[in-house]
C-alpha cells in the first residue's frame, strides 16, 4: 500500500515539514501534521509523495526537481493528467515509464533550486 504524505515549508523559519495534509475551514491556513503537532506552511510549497524513490533511495514529490542520469537538465514532477508526469512544454512523460527506463536523481525542488530547471521550463 502506497504512503499518503505530503511536505511544505513552514512560513516562520521555511523548514521543510513531512507528514499528514490538513487546512482550516474558518481561515485559508494549510498545515502538515507531524508528531502529533500542526504545522502552519505555505500553501504554495506543499507537495505530495508520488509513491516512488530516485536511485539514491530518496522520495520523489511533487515540485521536486530530478535528472536523468545520461543528461545534465533538471525536470519538475507534478500532477497532470490522472498521473504523476516529469517533463516541460508539452512534452511530458509518465514518471512511471520514466522510472522503468531510466535511472533518476533527485537534484533539488521548485522553491528551494528553481535554476535547476531546465531551459525550457518554468516553475
Amino acid at each position: 500500500m502506497r504512503k499518503i504524505e505530503f511536505r511544505g515549508k513552514t512560513e516562520k523559519s521555511g523548514d521543510w515539514i513531512y507528514g499528514g495534509y490538513g487546512f482550516s475551514t474558518k481561515n485559508p491556513k494549510v498545515y502538515i501534521t507531524a508528531h502529533r503537532a500542526f504545522f502552519l506552511v505555505k500553501p504554495e510549497t506543499v507537495g505530495q509523495f508520488t509513491g516512488f524513490k530516485d536511485i539514491d533511495d530518496n522520495k520523489i514529490f511533487e515540485g521536486d526537481i530530478i535528472q536523468y542520469a545520461d543528461e545534465n537538465e533538471g525536470y519538475k514532477v507534478e500532477w497532470r493528467y490522472g498521473a504523476w508526469v516529469v517533463g516541460f512544454y508539452d512534452d511530458d512523460w509518465n514518471l512511471i515509464d520514466v522510472l522503468d527506463n531510466t535511472p533518476v536523481k533527485v537534484i533539488g525542488n521548485i522553491h528551494d533550486n528553481p535554476e535547476l530547471l531546465g531551459s525550457g521550463e518554468s516553475v
